[in-house]
């Protein structure tokens, strides 16, 4: 008994240990791809100024280049809040000159009133340069605020480039409608594996458990039945012993004999 209380506690220790590592896991790659990205308000607070300047100085687009973006992850359009967005912007350059693809920035307005800003995602610096005749596709991530309201929200992305003469020109690469829904769960696929696995660790360790108790109580019933046989038992079963002998016990006579037990009597001649 105590081996097997023995064995259930390591058992017990090693699926805590093994629940700790998971969950550390995670965590740790949470946290990676936290530090990984900037944060909000990161990009625009370095430079600012610098940016309203060339906001303000920026043309709108050079000749013969064309900007677009797709939102592959997400094509029906529906963004959770608080998940991590990813738009794809292809920029072509059919224009003599190359440029110099700077900052990408993006928002999100009111459907119906575009000067209202609902919330401001973190520009991306990139310095890319996309040579005559060259298209280059550029990665932008962003991602919704967790407390905003779940409805449809105007999506701005624009992509600030410059030629060799440092005129910087601002292009739209994306203006459309989508619509934010409610965050997704935390119980993600990783959560389900940890999960199952933690499950299937205390189930086996139970599992086992109880099997070595009941081989433990097995083996000492065996021992109590055989002591008891060896030791015999004072005690008698009457619902066992037969009406006929019973009668001689409550008359105080001796026991019948069996008649097939009987010695026979010898005729005399």
């Amino acid at each position: 008994m105590a081996s097997t209380h023995k064995l259930l506690f390591w058992a017990l220790m090693a699926l805590l240990c093994l629940t700790a590592q998971l969950v550390r896991a995670q965590e740790d790659e949470e946290q990676g791809e936290e530090n990984s990205e900037p944060e909000e308000g990161d990009g625009e607070a370095r430079d600012l100024n610098a940016e309203e300047a060339t906001e303000e100085a920026a043309q709108k687009g050079a000749e013969d280049v064309f900007v677009t973006a797709i939102l592959p992850n997400h094509r029906d359009k529906k963004l959770p809040a608080g998940s991590k967005i990813e738009a794809l912007i292809g920029f072509e350059n059919d224009n003599a000159n190359g440029f110099n693809v700077e900052y990408v920035r993006g928002f999100l307005t009111s459907p119906q009133d575009s000067t209202y800003f609902a919330q401001n995602f973190s520009g991306q610096l990139y310095n890319t340069t996309v040579d005559a005749g060259v298209e280059a596709s550029l990665l932008y991530e962003f991602r919704p605020d967790a407390q905003i309201d779940p409805r449809d929200w105007g999506l701005i992305v624009e992509v600030f480039y410059a030629d060799a003469d440092n005129v910087t020109y601002l292009q739209t690469a994306y203006n459309g409608t989508i619509t934010v829904t409610d965050p997704e769960s935390n119980f993600d696929a990783k959560s389900l594996f940890a999960f199952l696995a933690v499950a299937g660790s205390v189930g086996f360790v139970f599992y086992m458990a109880s099997k070595m108790m009941k081989k433990s109580g097995g083996r000492r019933g065996t021992k109590a039945t055989a002591a008891a046989a060896e030791a015999g038992s004072d005690e008698v079963a009457w619902d066992y012993v037969k009406d006929r002998h019973l009668a001689f016990l409550n008359k105080g006579g001796s026991p019948p004999v069996s008649p097939t037990s009987s010695p026979k009597k010898k005729k005399k001649n």
